[in-house]
């Protein structure tokens, strides 16, 4: 893999969108220090910046396959990294609708339909009395959508991360490694968000 270190991040990541994952590799080993320890610096502990980490990386992933070249890829993982300190921050000061939050966070390239269906959900009425009856409504709708998801270990996982665990006690938890912990988590909330939209807002 010593062939890409001469190469600057778009060629890697022409690199791997024309199948040399590898060359996915030599970016994470690039900046993937360099995102724990942004994390870090912003005043995130080192657990959970390891944690974020994965999550962004996992999601940078799937987002590169799709990158279009018109900035730095620094741009693009510096606004990842800002985006999670921010739901890092968000989380920190959030009441019981955290869990519902938690759905809808770190959606790279998606921010604005994130922030929309946040508010769509918080901003429905300020009456205690409604607030407690629209908790209610939306954790009967994540409960239904988390049955709906057949693979069983991806429901345990997402369950567990919905109840505040970080990846590395989710993989503890079930006895799996962490990488593959991160992965169900992802997924999982992908399909979880995609159900919760759908039954909610439809």
């Amino acid at each position: 893999m010593s062939h890409h270190n001469q190469k600057d991040d778009h060629d890697l990541i022409r690199d791997f969108q024309n199948g040399d994952r590898s060359a996915f590799v030599a970016l994470y080993k690039k900046y993937g220090s360099y995102t724990s320890k942004s994390l870090q610096y912003k005043g995130v502990p080192r657990i959970d910046a390891d944690d974020f980490t994965q999550e962004i990386w996992t999601r940078t992933l799937a987002a590169l396959k799709t990158f279009q070249f018109q900035s730095p890829f620094k741009f693009f993982l510096d606004r990842a990294i800002r985006n999670r300190f921010i739901n890092y921050i968000r989380d920190k000061k959030r009441g019981r609708l955290t869990f519902v939050d938690r759905i809808f966070e770190d959606q790279v390239g998606s921010e604005d339909e994130e922030t929309n269906l946040l508010e769509r959900i918080k901003g429905v009425s300020s009456d205690e009395t409604d607030q407690d009856s629209l908790y209610h409504e939306l954790l009967e709708v994540v409960q239904k959508c988390l049955q709906d998801i057949t693979n069983k270990l991806m429901r345990a996982a997402l369950a567990l991360r919905l109840e505040d665990l970080k990846i590395r006690q989710i993989a503890e938890s079930l006895e799996i490694k962490f990488p593959n912990a991160n992965v169900l988590v992802v997924r999982g909330m992908e399909q979880l968000r995609d159900c919760v939209t759908r039954s909610y807002f439809t």
